[in-house]
C-alpha cells in the first residue's frame, strides 16, 4: 500500500496523509511530496506521524483501546491493518492513505481460539453495507451491533428449533390418536375388521 507524503505551503516538514496536524491546514495549500523529494534531505518528517506505520490507528488509539476493553474484544495492529476479534467473529480494518479513509472487512470464519492470527486477505470479504469512513468509531459500533444481531438471530433459531421439536411431538401424538379413533369407529361398525388390528 503506497504511503502519501504531504507538505503544507512553505513548510519543510512533511506529513503522512491522515496526520491529525493536516486537519487544520488549508486544503488549497497542501502539496503531495514525491519519494525522491523526501529522500533528498530537504524535508524532515513530522514528529507525530513521520515514524509511525500505524498513524491512522495511533491517532485514535485511546478510543480503540477503551472500546475493545469495554466489549472484551482483542485487537492487533499490523502495518496499515487493524485486526479485531470478538467472541464470534474476525474483522479487519484497512487504511487507504490515498483516500484518507478506512474500509471494513469481515472474516469468513468464526474464532476458535483466544488468539488473533494474521489471516491473509483472501479469508476476508469486504463488508459492502458499510461505506468508507474517516474514523474508526462508526466501525466499532457497527461491529458490536452486527455481532449482537447475529447472536439474537441464532438464539431465535435455537428457540424455534426447540419449539418445533415440541410441536412435532405433539402433532405426531395427535395424528396417532386420530388414527386410533378412526380404527375404533370402523371396528364398531364392522367387527370383522378386528382381525386386521395390530393391538
Amino acid at each position: 500500500m503506497q504511503k502519501v507524503n504531504v507538505i503544507t505551503h512553505k513548510s519543510s516538514v512533511y506529513h503522512i496523509w491522515g496526520c491529525p496536524y493536516l486537519k487544520h491546514a488549508d486544503k488549497n495549500h497542501l502539496q503531495i511530496l514525491s519519494d525522491y523529494a523526501v529522500k533528498s534531505g530537504q524535508y524532515r518528517p513530522c514528529k507525530y506521524c513521520g515514524y509511525s506505520k500505524n498513524l491512522p490507528f495511533k491517532a485514535q488509539a485511546d478510543k480503540l483501546s477503551r472500546y475493545c476493553e469495554e466489549n472484551n474484544y482483542q485487537y492487533q495492529l499490523e502495518k496499515d491493518n487493524l485486526l479485531i476479534q470478538t467472541d464470534i467473529s474476525f474483522w479487519k480494518v484497512l487504511y487507504l492513505p490515498y483516500r484518507g479513509k478506512f474500509i471494513l472487512l469481515h472474516g469468513n470464519h468464526r474464532p476458535n481460539s483466544s488468539e488473533i492470527h494474521p489471516y491473509s486477505d483472501h479469508m476476508y470479504h469486504r463488508q459492502k453495507d458499510v461505506p468508507m469512513k474517516e474514523t474508526l468509531g462508526e466501525y466499532l459500533t457497527y461491529i458490536r451491533r452486527h455481532d449482537q444481531a447475529k447472536k439474537d438471530f441464532h438464539n431465535k433459531l435455537d428457540n424455534l428449533a426447540g419449539r418445533t421439536q415440541i410441536t412435532n411431538k405433539k402433532h405426531r401424538k395427535g395424528v396417532t390418536k386420530r388414527v386410533m379413533n378412526l380404527f375404533d369407529m370402523l371396528e364398531k361398525n364392522d367387527p370383522s375388521l378386528k382381525q386386521y388390528s395390530f393391538a
